[in-house]
């Protein structure tokens, strides 16, 4: 069975090509420098979540490379019981399989619950992913066309040249 994934979608719209090679060949795939340097990225600002979300290291880190995709339902289905934080946990119903990336306990009037986020409206929900994006991710994300460096730290370079002029 081919999962169908976000990446996936993308390497369709970029390149139907590419897609059928990333499902068919995928030892054929290298990735630029570029890719390379975003996917790094993306580790970091994992692990910085995870320090942000549970800062004492008591969650639960479930690798689905170590577990495989059965092997991850499994394991959030146990780590569920335990009441902690949840990293990369898996879920699959009705044929669907959806990926969360941080699942947090939460205790309420009417008992124990994970939080999730519901918007109410569309705007609310854009509003929240610009936050996330401008605020969290961008500063510390680093971009090709600032040289490889994040933002944070391309304008901290620029106002020191300035500064020097």
């Amino acid at each position: 069975m081919v999962v169908l994934s976000k990446s996936k979608i993308l390497a369709y719209h970029q390149c139907p090509k590419r897609l059928w090679l990333e499902v068919h060949q995928p030892e054929s795939r290298t990735d630029s420098s570029a890719t390379t340097t975003s996917f790094a990225t993306g580790h970091a600002v994992g692990d910085a979540s995870r320090t942000f979300y549970d800062p004492n290291g008591a969650g639960i880190f479930l690798d689905i490379k170590a577990l495989g995709l059965k092997g991850l339902i499994a394991a959030t289905q146990m780590a569920l019981d335990e009441r902690k934080t949840i990293f990369e946990a898996g879920f699959q119903a009705n044929g669907t399989l959806s990926l969360a990336d941080i699942l947090i306990p939460v205790e309420d009037a009417s008992g124990p619950a994970w939080r999730k986020k519901i918007y109410t409206t569309r705007d609310q929900a854009k509003s929240e992913i610009f936050n996330f994006i401008e605020m969290f991710y961008n500063p510390i994300k680093r971009h090709s066309h600032t040289g490889g460096i994040s933002p944070a730290q391309y304008e901290k370079d620029y106002f020191s040249r300035l500064g020097s002029v």
